[in-house]
């Protein structure tokens, strides 16, 4: 049998690559999956990553020097945050200028917004309202106290409720969700992202809203929909995983003639140069699709939502600090898939905030231990710090095998806000930062 060549060992990464995307479900063993994924040399343009582009001008204001990706990312994070957060007012100026700095590289904020990103803020509102709704119904938070944007979406959601049959307050969440995800609210979402001014669009405004006329061509790039997809996705989305098959054609097309294509799609070729594809990657990514399309058919949902879908709604509520109904909604999938690891893995690492005994109890979980066992220290580490188990948290950040040159990063507690009396913070960290910042407040 013969050795490997290079384009094998591409592939062999790009397919481990692929598993680690979800969540190794289907290798079981995270471990030699990474080492697959490191085996090969980087290719030109490997190094990309949207969201680390954005992160490293996150706290300033966006402008022309900022690169197509950071902008990119900058719009989608902005627009499907909350619009009633405290710092909302910075979050529209922020949004605001990321359209306008996009649209003079020929990319129109209609076309984001209304094509792009409609069907993310649709299922986000309708995530956001329910989860709210079934918190207030069960007491978990007091209704007065929700922002009054969400009120507005509230009393339209319980009206659609109450055509159901039955106790509209005896709904589990389940059935909740699915409500808002098949019913009119749904269908009224649908509808005020068509022709609501991008003003109110941007605040999430369902009150007295602004309806402007939009045209076909203003939601498109020169080169239609499916070129408008493909340019969003190629600076938004990292992993090919994340790509539609159209922006896969499109993206071959663009190797084999990139002048052509770019004239085609109405965009600068210069801002497309920004990023790089390999061919061998989007094979790859396509020979993966094809050999997993009897997994994909057989894929968990919770109230007719993918299970992944899930698990982002619940990171999107707790970067959101709405803890109480992300803690819901993770315990809630856990009684429903009590064997799904990931599910079991998320609820936990919410507890860490609030219970962290239990918390500790279920990360000490051999299957939970096996799906990132770096992270799953820091997550015990953490529990450790909030319950004020100082010396125990030193004693195990220094167990840790972790080198300077370590690029692994994810979202994670804030050590400060776990040993102070205030909110626990949710922040993005590499681990060489968080250990670091670990090790300052247990001292």
């Amino acid at each position: 049998m013969s050795r490997p060549d290079q384009r094998d060992h591409k592939v062999i990464s790009l397919l481990a690559k692929s598993c680690g995307d979800s969540g190794h479900i289907e290798c079981g063993d995270p471990e030699r999956c990474d080492k697959l994924s490191a085996s090969a040399p980087a290719a030109p343009g490997s190094s990309f990553d949207a969201f680390s582009q954005y992160l490293s001008v996150e706290q300033t204001e966006p402008s022309a020097r900022w690169s197509t990706a950071a902008l990119m990312r900058c719009a989608k994070e902005l627009f499907l945050s909350s619009p009633w957060a405290p710092d909302a007012f910075r979050r529209t100026i922020w949004l605001t200028g990321a359209l306008a700095r996009l649209a003079e590289r020929g990319f129109p904020a209609d076309a984001l917004l209304r094509t792009c990103l409609s069907s993310a803020l649709r299922r986000r509102i309708c995530f956001d309202v329910a989860t709210a709704w079934h918190a207030a119904s069960t007491g978990a938070v007091d209704p007065s106290n929700l922002p009054p944007g969400m009120q507005d979406w509230l009393r339209l959601f319980d009206a659609a409720l109450a055509d159901l049959e039955g106790d509209r307050f005896k709904l589990a969440l389940e059935e909740v969700l699915a409500a808002a995800r098949t019913g009119t609210l749904n269908q009224v979402v649908t509808s005020w992202m068509d022709d609501t001014a991008v003003s109110h669009l941007i605040a999430w405004n369902i009150a007295d809203v602004f309806r402007s006329d939009v045209r076909p061509q203003d939601c498109i790039v020169r080169g239609g929909r499916e070129a408008t997809v493909w340019i969003f996705e190629r600076f938004a989305h990292t992993y090919l995983t994340e790509w539609s098959p159209s922006s896969i054609s499109w993206e071959l097309s663009y190797i084999s003639q990139p002048i052509a294509v770019a004239a085609g799609a109405g965009i600068n070729p210069a801002i497309l140069g920004e990023r790089e594809v390999e061919s061998d990657a989007l094979i790859a990514e396509l020979v993966t699709r094809n050999s997993a399309a009897s997994v994909e058919a057989g894929r968990r949902s919770f109230a007719g939502i993918d299970i992944l879908e899930v698990l982002e709604q619940i990171v999107h509520l707790a970067r959101a600090n709405d803890l109480v109904q992300a803690q819901s909604l993770a315990r809630e999938s856990s009684k429903k898939f009590p064997t799904d690891p990931h599910i079991r893995n998320a609820f936990a690492f919410l507890l860490v905030a609030t219970d962290p005994f239990h918390a500790a109890e279920l990360l000490t979980d051999t299957e939970l231990e096996r799906l990132n066992p770096l992270i799953n220290s820091i997550n015990h580490a953490s529990c450790l710090l909030a319950q004020g188990k100082r010396t125990e948290c030193l004693m195990l950040l220094e167990a840790l095998q972790v080198t300077e040159d370590d690029t692994r990063s994810g979202w994670l507690w804030a050590p400060e806000s776990l040993m102070r009396d205030q909110a626990p913070e949710l922040r993005y960290y590499a681990v060489t930062e968080w250990i670091s910042a670990a090790r300052t407040v247990a001292i």
